[in-house]
């Protein structure tokens, strides 16, 4: 595993339950998708977001929750087993070179896992391909952890991928950005 990448030992404090009051992904996300529609949470981890993501599209709807560690998807799996939910999201596991879909999707979700990457061109690239014509990309960065300076240098590669910036929201602890295609 890349040394940059989150340890899944710490994914049992990004799935607690006080976060969804501070990050409520119906407040952060419904504005970008709909009951219905596709959605892809890259670098998911244990799939707090997700579970907020398929909330939003319901049954109608498709959630991808993607990952490089097996262990993040399987807490996932685990966590879904058995409900509703399981019927909206899927799991799929990718590598450290490839994010490895080529379904479109109408939204699609890096949330604090960005600044984990090391060719940053490439999946930004891959990103653009799996972008509809009215879909939504969402980074979000923690501000702790990734300076404004770094957060700047990954907008400007998604501005060089052919992807323009429609909004920042406002996110705890956070910074973000949401483009469209050009």
């Amino acid at each position: 595993m890349d040394k940059h990448v989150c340890p899944s030992e710490f994914y049992s404090t990004l799935d607690i339950g006080l976060r969804k009051y501070i990050h409520d992904a119906n407040k952060m996300f419904s504005p970008y998708l709909k009951a219905g529609q596709s959605a892809a949470d890259i670098g998911c981890g244990p799939g707090f977001f997700s579970v907020g993501l398929a909330k939003i599209v319901g049954e109608s709807g498709k959630v991808v929750a993607c990952d490089i560690q097996e262990s993040g998807l399987d807490m996932l799996t685990r966590k879904i087993k058995g409900k509703p939910l399981e019927r909206t999201i899927s799991v799929h596991q990718s590598t450290i070179q490839s994010i490895g879909l080529s379904a479109k999707f109408d939204f699609i979700l890096n949330f604090w896992m960005l600044h984990e990457v090391d060719d940053k061109e490439h999946f930004i690239t891959e990103i653009h391909a799996m972008m509809k014509p009215e879909s939504f990309y969402m980074i979000v960065e923690p501000r702790f952890h990734v300076p404004l300076k770094a957060f700047q240098k990954e907008v400007n590669i998604a501005l060089n991928a052919g992807l323009k910036p429609v909004g920042h929201p406002k996110i705890w602890m956070s910074r973000s950005v949401v483009f469209k295609l050009r």
